[in-house]
């Protein structure tokens, strides 16, 4: 029987430290340096590299389930990396993609 844990051998990139050839399905660590909201949702900056997104639609449910967003907080995010005009970029569509 095998005592290691589901998610023991998940390493997290550092926000900080992307490239391209991180693109795809990532678990990302940093902290929140950036933070703004308009009528198009939110948008925060991890480690002053990562651009997060969460769309107005989207918003009202983190809003549902008590998640806040606040400077300097340290997250764990798991979603799809893509790179636009050579930033990365993460979306995030559900609270679940936020870990412990």
């Amino acid at each position: 029987m095998y005592k290691r844990q589901l998610w023991s051998g998940v390493k997290p990139l550092s926000a900080a430290a992307l490239s391209k050839a991180d693109k795809g399905y990532v678990y990302i660590k940093g902290t929140v340096t950036e933070l703004s909201e308009d009528k198009n949702g939110l948008r925060f900056k991890l480690d002053r590299k990562l651009s997060v997104r969460i769309t107005t639609k989207s918003l009202k449910m983190f809003k549902e389930h008590n998640v806040n967003f606040l400077l300097h907080n340290k997250l764990l995010l798991t979603g799809k990396l893509t790179f636009n005009r050579q930033l990365p970029g993460l979306i995030l569509y559900h609270p679940a993609q936020i870990l412990p």
